[in-house]
């Protein structure tokens, strides 16, 4: 029998959570997503880290000397984590182990797939933990495992640094005993079949494994056992030699028996064979990977190589359709149906050459460049710049010559940088299906210098503030200016101990200037023109010393609420950020620009339905009738203000 890891199919669990959005963020048009209050860092201009001087692009040639700034440090501040392990009994748990992750955990179902933030803990014979040194975040995830309940999470919780942060209590359930009979098409047991449960409802849609909380096989009566599943939705994924792959779901178990008896009949396999030519059909493609996907549940894929003649064959496929799929290098990809029926042994795939594009490289007097490097992006044909196609390719040719091969047919435009020129964008090109264009000219364009002051609202110098440019801002409402151009990012430094920077190279165009300082509100400045060639030397740009809003969360009675979501909207920006209260009911926001803000949080026992009429009565009109949402707090530069929210059910 093959071991677990080699029979089990490949299944990526997939859930979509819906969410109402408030009628209130609807008619503000707010096109930011709710971020989370970043942790607190130690930072001085000394341990700046050393911006990257280009955008998503690793390598470069030549690029401009940046200042020498010592390598950011890579502490974190730390707290100190504790709360107690509770049985449905509300008895203490005396065995089990605290794993914490960060991140914001799955809304229904399933385990997060987080990263872990390192320190663990065994748990007490009063049921209670203690984790030190805890990095300081919003976003801290509690895991706790143990051989007699089901594998639990609690959170996000807010761990303040140099504090002890109790969460409270984090209830287990010993969960469900899962057990049944695997069979075969004629109702007999299947022994040795492999049975894996994975926490939420599981569609195998690729490559990407849900990773099995529990394995176990089957005895020689098809029968299986598994102890301590999920009341949640869980994944039942099961596999025998010579069946096709079984997949069973199953949602929230409501009522309060332990036992759930799923019985699965696993369906015959078919066999898919062939063989792959290269173009013109008369030499077999040799070494090629097939990948084999699908079958009647959508389940799983199987991968192989074409031997000697070209030849390739699946056994033990689940019966209904499948999809051969090949992306050989030099070729263009395939995808062949292969229709539901009984084994197939006469399976035929032709490949097809790929498309090229190529060119030359010139200076702004039309002599090649002998040295560049170039990024390969998507486009269309009016031109508009799309993902990145492929690694950066570093050209060193006398003639200035290039080729870019194994394409898809489409659009496509070249992003160049090379020494004393700014990053050039070439003129669209089309590939056509197995062709190749070879007429490509790029002329690179003189580069300019963008220099300037950042300076606080007291008139001193700002150091260390990461300066990044990016694609000119120009939404519909002019109020959503002040937002992050999103996915523009182009290049970034850093201020000098005077508050001055300066971009070398910079490519002729009209930005957006974003200035980042952890002691400081992140500000856009929008319109920031650039010539071919050009000195442009801005005003100083005035960092407001930074608000900081914190209270407490209570319910209407006043009793103070742990683990609420306050959510803050408003400010220069209209951006909304989140943060939750910690085991002592408090919340934090931190590097708040002067403004007027919103402020609202709502109990757990609230609803979507709630929430949105809630959101719709918090809604006036100004004095020309337009609709907004009165203010909450109005905060001053370098103000800390105390406010309590009262969560709304």
């Amino acid at each position: 029998m093959p071991p677990p890891s080699s029979r089990l199919p490949l299944l990526l669990g997939g859930l979509i959570v819906l969410a109402i959005a408030g009628a209130a963020g609807l008619l503000l048009l707010q096109d930011d997503a709710p971020i989370a209050d970043p942790p607190a860092v130690v930072f001085s201009p000394e341990t700046a880290p050393e911006p990257p001087v280009r955008s998503d692009i690793d390598a470069f040639v030549a690029a401009p000397d940046q200042p020498a700034v010592a390598p950011p440090s890579s502490a974190r501040v730390l707290g100190v984590l504790t709360g107690q392990l509770l049985d449905a009994n509300r008895r203490p748990v005396t065995s089990g182990r605290i794993e914490l992750l960060e991140g914001i955990p799955l809304a229904l179902g399933g385990l997060s797939q987080l990263p872990r933030l390192g320190p663990r803990a065994v748990v007490g014979g009063d049921g209670r933990f203690t984790i030190a040194d805890v990095p300081a975040s919003d976003q801290v995830v509690v895991r706790a495992l143990g051989e007699g309940f089901e594998t639990t999470e609690s959170g996000p919780h807010l761990v303040l640094a140099d504090q002890t942060n109790d969460i409270g209590v984090v209830l287990v359930d010993p969960g469900l005993t899962v057990h049944g009979t695997i069979s075969d098409p004629r109702g007999r047991g299947i022994s040795g079949a492999q049975v894996a449960i994975t926490r939420g409802p599981s569609l195998a849609l690729g490559r990407d494994v849900a990773q099995p909380e529990r394995v176990v096989l089957t005895d020689e009566r098809g029968s299986y056992e598994i102890a301590h599943a999920s009341r949640g939705p869980f994944t039942l994924m099961i596999s025998a030699e010579g069946y096709g792959n079984g997949v069973e779901t199953r949602g929230v178990q409501l009522d309060q028996s332990r036992q759930i008896e799923i019985n699965v009949h696993l369906p015959p396999a078919v066999t898919l064979a062939g063989v792959v030519w290269l173009p013109g059909g008369e030499q077999p493609a040799i070494h090629v990977e097939v990948l084999a996907r699908g079958g009647e549940l959508g389940l799983g894929d199987s991968l192989m190589r074409t031997d000697g003649e070209g030849r390739f064959r699946f056994t033990d496929l689940a019966s209904g359709r499948h999809l051969l799929k090949l992306d050989p290098e030099g070729y263009l990809p395939v995808s062949q149906e292969v229709l539901p029926g009984p084994d197939r042994e006469d399976i035929t795939i032709e490949l097809l050459a790929a498309s090229a594009l190529g060119g030359v490289v010139t200076d702004e007097e039309s002599r090649p460049l002998k040295a560049f490097d170039l990024q390969l992006r998507r486009s269309d044909k009016q031109g508009n710049i799309g993902e990145a196609v492929g690694a950066v390719l570093r050209v060193r040719d006398d003639d200035g010559r290039f080729e870019v091969g194994d394409l898809e047919p489409g659009y496509y435009l070249l992003e160049v940088w090379a020494r004393e020129h700014s990053v050039t964008i070439s003129a669209p090109a089309r590939v056509l299906k197995g062709g190749k264009v070879t007429m490509v000219n790029v002329a690179m364009q003189r580069a300019a210098t963008l220099r300037g002051l950042i300076v606080d609202d007291l008139d001193r110098p700002v150091a260390g503030a990461k300066i990044s440019l990016h694609g000119n801002n120009t939404p519909t409402f002019g109020f959503l200016r002040a937002s992050a151009a999103r996915g523009s990012w182009h290049t970034s430094t850093r201020s000098e101990g005077d508050g001055s920077f300066e971009f070398t190279e910079v490519t002729a165009r009209t930005y957006q200037l974003e200035v980042d300082h952890p002691g400081y509100p992140l500000v856009h400045h929008n319109d920031i023109k650039v010539i071919e060639g050009g000195d442009v030397t801005l005003d100083a740009i005035v960092l407001d010393r930074p608000a900081t809003l914190q209270g407490v969360v209570t319910d209407s009675g006043g009793t103070v609420l742990k683990g609420i979501t306050v959510t803050l909207g408003g400010g220069v920006n209209r951006a909304t950020r989140q943060a939750v209260s910690n085991g002592q009911g408090r919340y934090r926001f931190e590097r708040l620009a002067p403004g007027d803000y919103q402020v609202h949080a709502y109990t757990p026992n609230s609803s979507p339905i709630s929430v949105l009429v809630s959101n719709i009565h918090r809604i006036q009109r100004d004095a020309e009738g337009k609709p907004m949402i009165p203010v909450d707090v109005s905060l001053l530069a370098g103000e800390e203000r105390e406010y309590r929210v009262i969560a709304q059910d």
